[in-house]
């Protein structure tokens, strides 16, 4: 993972990403995450955190479905692979 010149930014695969984005999808691959704090992350501003959310086996199946009409297609693939995985 390179830096950019931007502070608090990484360059990762070609796509910038905030230390607050790549947090929140550290957070949310956390098993120990509470069903609370997936539903708050599955809203992010940022597709990555809510592309996690929708791979946590956690995740509520109300937010997977939310999830699954995401304006993001990553998104929206995730949560209905998960959905199928039910």
């Amino acid at each position: 993972m390179a830096t950019s010149t931007a502070p608090f930014t990484y360059v990762e695969r070609g796509e910038r990403k905030s230390v607050g984005e790549l947090i929140g999808v550290r957070h949310v691959m956390d098993p120990e995450i509470s069903e609370k704090e997936l539903r708050r992350f599955a809203f992010s501003e940022f597709p990555s955190v809510r592309r996690a959310a929708a791979y946590n086996p956690a995740t509520p199946t109300d937010v997977l479905q939310d999830l699954a009409l995401d304006a993001n297609p990553a998104v929206r693939s995730a949560a209905e692979m998960s959905l199928r995985m039910r």
